[in-house]
């Protein structure tokens, strides 16, 4: 659980500062969203470990995908 986590937390932080993901998001005409998704998928690993300890993180992390 923990390894997933951190491999999405690390993962996801690309997308705030790789210029590879930047000129993705340049490339499919969504860099004004880039910011925003990189935010809330940070949230969601940060969330997969606090709702490992608090249930109610876990369905925090249940209505962010939900969205």
């Amino acid at each position: 659980m923990f390894f997933s986590a951190i491999s999405f937390l690390f993962y996801e932080s690309s997308y705030l500062l790789s210029n590879h993901m930047k000129n993705e998001f340049i490339r499919f005409g969504l860099d004004n969203k880039r910011n925003v998704t990189g935010t809330l998928q940070i949230l969601g690993g940060l969330v997969m470990i606090i709702g490992y300890f608090y249930f109610a993180g876990a369905k925090r992390l249940i209505y962010l995908f939900l969205l």
